[in-house]
């Protein structure tokens, strides 16, 4: 079976975004005047990402409220507009609304009308990096290059998962060149035998069809993470949805099956091998009463049992089925690293065992050979 991890550079789930270049899209600016030119581009973008719940935005307004100093060490009393009104997610795109009056878009270069021939000048001066575009009025303005170094605990959880026997998958929303930077990262980090298929420039729908094709043609059970509004219909297609929690959407939890409630991705493994566990454990359960009643019935067919026998068998399998389903409890005392100061996380599901199955979806653990 297969796992699917939503994102490349763009998504938190496997890259951190860190440093951000502008580039002026625009060819008539003063370039007496470029610093306030770069500055008002920023302060617009971020006012806007201030309503979004994307990885990026915050990348994007710190980078913004930071350039205000960097620029002109007398103007940290600016502030980002609050006055943002009409704002719209374009799924696959970006973000639009009006900010002052003034109709700002940031996204994509379809969604900013930028020229194929200005976007393959940005792409060859940044290699390997996510662009976001900026529009003022529908006139682009400015470019953001953003890097994005591999997670250290996305490492640590892409080798747990290739322990597994599971085939892994990025599926992102960045262009073929930031993908292909974060998966060649992450394979020299894990290391040989580490297999990852990339899946760039997607769309919403296009997550969708790939999660559909896999149990379809593939015959595998598909566990899919995400934490963005993109992936919203993989989560709930998928056999399990997981979302990341703490940078996801309300529509990406209200979609996934269980929520780990930390952007860490170590937590995706320790979550697979708990469901495993309490799967056990329910069988174990199943199998212990079941036999006791069969042993109990067998005695009364031998006439070796009494009255008080039974009465006996019966509560017995009741405290030992008891004391047996506590153990999962300590799951995470056993299972955590003693040198890794990070809080135990807390996961959250819709039903019993992280992914037993539900009556709408009639979705199935996974297995050993299953696919993330």
């Amino acid at each position: 079976d297969a796992v699917a991890v939503e994102g490349g550079s763009r998504c938190g789930v496997c890259a951190r975004t860190r440093k951000i270049e502008e580039q002026v899209c625009a060819d008539d600016h003063d370039d007496d005047d470029f610093q306030a030119y770069v500055r008002e581009a920023l302060r617009l973008a971020a006012s806007l990402e201030t309503r979004s719940t994307h990885p990026l935005a915050s990348a994007i307004v710190s980078r913004a409220i930071g350039c205000v100093t960097e620029y002109d060490a007398e103007a940290t009393s600016t502030r980002l507009s609050e006055e943002v009104k009409k704002f719209k997610v374009i799924p696959g795109g970006g973000i639009t609304g009006f900010v002052d009056g003034q109709f700002v878009a940031v996204g994509n270069a379809g969604l900013c009308r930028l020229d194929t021939a200005r976007v393959a000048d940005f792409e060859a001066a940044y290699r390997g990096a996510t662009i976001i575009y900026v529009a003022v009025d529908d006139e682009p303005r400015l470019a953001l290059a953003i890097a994005d170094p591999i997670r250290p605990e996305a490492v640590d959880a892409l080798e747990r998962l290739n322990r597994k026997a599971l085939d892994i998958a990025m599926l992102t929303g960045d262009q073929p060149g930031p993908a292909g930077s974060v998966a060649a990262a992450l394979a020299e980090a894990v290391g040989r035998g580490f297999g990852l298929e990339v899946n760039s420039s997607l769309k919403p729908d296009d997550k969708l069809r790939w999660v559909k094709a896999k149990q379809d043609n593939g015959n595998k059970k598909v566990l899919m993470v995400g934490d963005g509004i993109n992936d919203a219909p993989a989560l709930k297609l998928a056999t399990v949805g997981a979302a990341m929690s703490a940078s996801g959407t309300v529509m990406a939890l209200e979609a996934a099956d269980l929520a780990i409630l930390s952007d860490d991705l170590r937590r995706l493994p320790d979550a697979i091998d708990l469901a495993k566990f309490t799967r056990l454990v329910v069988l174990q359960n199943v199998a212990f009463a079941i036999g006791i009643k069969i042993a109990v019935v067998a005695a009364v067919f031998a006439g070796e049992a009494s009255l008080w026998m039974a009465i006996l068998a019966d509560v017995l399998s009741l405290v030992l089925v008891l004391f047996n389903s506590l153990r999962p409890l300590a799951f995470f005392d056993a299972a955590d690293d003693p040198n890794d100061d990070d809080e135990a996380p807390v996961l959250l599901a819709n039903q019993v065992g992280l992914v037993l199955p539900s009556p709408q979806h009639q979705k199935k653990p996974l297995g050993n050979d299953d696919a993330v």
